[in-house]
């Protein structure tokens, strides 16, 4: 019985983990280093290199059409 429940804890615990990865990789991303947060978006036309855990962003161009 003990060891069910272990295995019940410890089966819930990887759960959790892999819904904490799949929905929240935004907010764990800004847990890492700041160098590993870039990422590219879309603003009004152009693209811009934006890092969210630092606040910096460049001017890439315009957007493809």
């Amino acid at each position: 019985m003990r060891s069910l429940v272990k295995a019940l804890a410890i089966g819930l615990a990887f759960v959790a983990l892999v819904m904490l990865g799949y929905f929240g990789r935004d907010y764990v991303k800004l847990l890492g280093p700041p160098e590993k947060c870039w990422e590219i978006k879309e603003v009004e036309g152009r693209l811009y290199k934006v890092n969210p855990c630092t606040g910096q962003f460049v001017l890439i161009g315009d957007a493809p059409r």
